[in-house]
């Protein structure tokens, strides 16, 4: 999904976040070395009272996973 649907099915996140990190490739010897960057946005959803809130992370405007954090 990208974040213009789950904007449609959800409305806007009580927070956002976005950063920016290394992408690391292999090397033949074992090791790694930076190749690039990748954008992520980070989303909080609050989801009412006694259920946690739902962390969706986006990299480069696709859905790549969901989380939930713990209750407060």
């Amino acid at each position: 999904m990208i974040a213009a649907e789950v904007l449609a099915r959800c409305g806007e996140p009580a927070s956002r976040e976005t950063r920016t990190e290394p992408v690391y490739a292999g090397r033949v010897n074992g090791g790694t070395h930076v190749v690039g960057t990748t954008t992520l946005e980070l989303w909080v959803y609050e989801r009412g009272s006694g259920r946690f809130k739902a962390q969706l992370t986006f990299e480069e405007n696709q859905l790549t996973k969901i989380e939930y954090l713990d209750r407060q």
